[in-house]
């Protein structure tokens, strides 16, 4: 009789080990994973381009890339009510896609006034009082600071994409490891296991 109660308690124990391991693979490769890969394609890859760009004319034509791909991205939606958040108190207008669109179409405009004054400088209808060289420097950091302040590009897109595009994992992101269900169902699993593995411990008279 010990044998089979131990078998049993042996057994549990470790199917709760594998779910303690299986869980987290299990949602990083089949939930997280996917999800990353989608949104890299969709507008992430475009966001590191821009903060990467190397001078006047790629950050304005970066960021009229990601400008079309965001739009592209929810076409047919009221992005007046796209949230970046899922929480009531986080539903402002300020965290809707239409804003972020907004903004990004602001920053394009300001990346191509800098891109017509680096023309105008070098055909010589414009000049300045610093180096050329200086100047495209300083434009250029000004131009990466200001796309990365306060969220970056993407503040409100990001969430919303999720939302939109990846539902499952934007709600096992925002309910189960927001409220903890997450780390609740692994630590109980990992609990069990403990309580399984001593018991089989205790049957064999241990």
């Amino acid at each position: 009789m010990n044998k089979i109660v131990t078998a049993i308690f042996v057994t549990l124990a470790a199917l709760m080990i594998v779910l303690v391991i299986a869980i987290p693979v299990y949602f990083y490769f089949n939930v997280e994973l996917p999800s990353q890969i989608a949104y890299g394609r969709a507008l992430g890859s475009k966001v590191t381009m821009l903060y990467d760009a190397g001078g006047i004319y790629d950050f304005y034509n970066r960021t009229k890339e990601l400008r079309i791909a965001m739009e592209a991205e929810f076409a047919g939606l009221d992005t007046t009510t796209v949230h970046a958040d899922w929480r009531p108190w986080n539903q402002v207008p300020e965290n809707t896609v239409a804003e972020n669109i907004r903004w990004v179409g602001s920053f394009e405009e300001r990346c191509k006034y800098n891109y017509e004054d680096m023309l105008a400088i070098k055909n010589g209808s414009k000049t300045i009082l610093t180096p050329y060289g200086a100047w495209e420097q300083q434009t250029i950091e000004g131009m990466r600071n200001e796309s990365k302040r306060a969220g970056g590009v993407v503040w409100a897109t990001y969430g919303a994409w999720y939302q939109v595009h990846q539902p499952y994992c934007f709600w096992l992101h925002n309910a189960l490891w927001y409220f903890g269900w997450f780390d609740l169902l692994w630590g109980l699993c990992l609990i069990l296991a403990i309580i399984f593995g001593f018991l089989s411990l205790v049957t064999l008279g241990i």
